[in-house]
């Protein structure tokens, strides 16, 4: 497959003419955009989700063994393994967001944190922005910052039988 997405036939076949946020939350918006086709001059809607760029770290240890976090979510009212992530905050760098999750949620701390993607959360009706880390040469930092929501947490240590 030899495409350029950026290419003028992979651009959208209808205009954006309105926008109002029919929903604010704490954590996401919902937008509804207004949208005219082009074409068949048809209109119709698109509902988006909007929210705040986030990071995600997949720590390894020295000898291969990774950490995961285990911890309670809502959305599934069940405990669900993950790497440690969370929102970049407003005047936080993604890298920086990195290092903060990982300490906050890991309790360590990388010598080497290597920036491996940028990833758009579910792109059909999201509009999010995921940045992908590994973190290598970890050392152990203190417990600091987790919220009241994460007080259930632990680290898991898991590695390829």
């Amino acid at each position: 497959l030899n495409s350029n997405i950026n290419s003028p036939s992979a651009a959208m076949n209808y205009e954006v003419v309105g926008s109002q946020i029919a929903y604010a939350g704490k954590i996401l918006k919902v937008a509804v955009d207004d949208i005219v086709y082009t074409e068949s001059g048809r209109k119709s809607k698109r509902e988006v989700v909007v929210k705040d760029d986030f990071v995600m770290v997949v720590p390894v240890m020295a000898d291969g063994c990774m950490l995961c976090v285990r911890q309670f979510r809502h959305p599934f009212q069940q405990m669900a393994i993950g790497f440690p992530a969370g929102k970049v905050d407003a005047g936080e760098s993604p890298e920086d967001a990195a290092l903060r999750e990982l300490q906050e949620e890991a309790c360590v701390r990388p010598k080497k944190l290597t920036k491996i993607a940028e990833m758009h959360e579910v792109p059909e009706f999201a509009r999010s922005i995921g940045h992908l880390y590994v973190a290598e040469g970890l050392e152990a930092a203190e417990k600091d910052g987790r919220d009241e929501g994460e007080a259930t947490m632990e680290v898991l240590h898991l590695k390829e039988k």
